[in-house]
């Protein structure tokens, strides 16, 4: 990109520490994941919660609330690598546009990131606010008094609130950087309407918007090895999809907007011509007009799609929709699993 400078990386503690450890964001989470495990490990060990998992009658309660501490954490170590993922995946799609964009005020105006910050902290707040709300929709009764806690119901209160917090952290960071993309699409240079392979940058933000989105719902799924949830899975899941439809097409609504122009302009010259080729027609002038050909350029023209979404992106989509409910399915057959180890 000449001239324009890239925004300043997000500061996060896990982007550091993903940084710092060489990590892909995965590992990230499976390490993150490991560490919450073996803390909690540790902790029902201290706590002699082992030992009363083998009382008569009470296992099956220790069992099953340990068992949903872990889906947290599961939860958790997936929206801590989404956010790393998305972070990276954000500032690489800008590096790959550049090329398409020339310097100057306009650019730079439309990557300004100094609001991110503000924006994140806000999205933090809210977060905690979903997650008070959604403990008392949920099934169960709620105690926020940690008197009335058990070893595994105080992993779930904090964890609860580390969700709330990490998902809308997760989902304005995406908006704010679809925004940013989409603001960029209206400096891009120059637009080739029959190659619109230079756009896919866009079409791709989008899809990882997407599957990130839908990740969340496939991760939440994991709950419902406790049907009871469904009371809440089945609004999230519908939501998400329809958040993550947006999500899709964000970044993609600069580009949209782009090729509309570049599309008008193409045929406002084309329909020019045709007047001429028209008029010459009427005026009985020899040689050829050009009629044919200037109207299978204008058909041509009117045939470009405006938003830059081959079959193949429109399909991935589709698959992603399904992500859910394969999360849900796996869990169901871990839980088999565990239970004919434990029984």
């Amino acid at each position: 990109m000449k001239g324009a400078t890239l925004p300043s990386p997000e500061r996060s503690w896990l982007r550091g520490l993903a940084d710092a450890l060489q990590l892909g964001a995965l590992a990230t989470g499976g390490a993150l994941l490991a560490a919450m495990l073996v803390a909690f490990g540790l902790w029902e060990l201290s706590l002699g919660r082992v030992a009363d998992a083998r009382i008569p009658g009470d296992p099956d309660r220790v069992v099953a609330t340990a068992r949903l501490a872990v889906t947290h954490m599961v939860c958790v170590a997936y929206l801590m690598a989404a956010f790393v993922y998305a972070l990276r995946a954000g500032e690489q799609t800008l590096v790959r546009v550049g090329p398409l964009l020339d310097s100057g005020p306009q650019v730079e105006a439309a990557l300004d990131a100094s609001g991110d910050r503000s924006a994140l902290r806000i999205a933090a707040a809210v977060g905690v606010g979903a997650w008070l709300v959604s403990s008392f929709v949920g099934p169960g009764n709620v105690s926020f008094d940690p008197r009335e806690w058990t070893a595994e119901i105080a992993w779930h209160r904090v964890l609860g609130a580390a969700i709330g917090v990490l998902g809308f952290r997760l989902g304005t960071l995406l908006v704010r950087q679809s925004a940013r993309l989409s603001r960029l699409a209206a400096e891009i240079r120059e637009i080739d309407l029959l190659e619109l392979e230079p756009l896919a940058p866009f079409a791709r933000q989008g899809l990882t918007n997407a599957l990130l989105l839908l990740g969340c719902a496939a991760s939440y799924s994991l709950f419902l090895v406790d049907l009871a949830y469904l009371v809440v899975a089945i609004p999230l899941w519908v939501g998400t999809a329809a958040i993550a439809a947006v999500g899709l097409l964000l970044p993609l609504k600069g580009t949209r907007d782009r090729i509309r122009r570049a599309k008008r302009s193409e045929l406002d010259w084309c329909r020019a011509r045709l007047r001429e080729a028209r008029q010459t027609l009427g005026d009985g002038t020899a040689g050829s007009t050009g009629l044919d050909e200037l109207v299978a350029w204008e058909r041509r023209i009117e045939e470009v799609p405006e938003w830059p979404l081959d079959a193949s992106a429109r399909a991935r989509f589709a698959l992603y929709l399904l992500i859910p409910l394969g999360s849900w399915s796996a869990a169901a057959l871990v839980e088999r699993g565990i239970d004919s180890l434990l029984t």
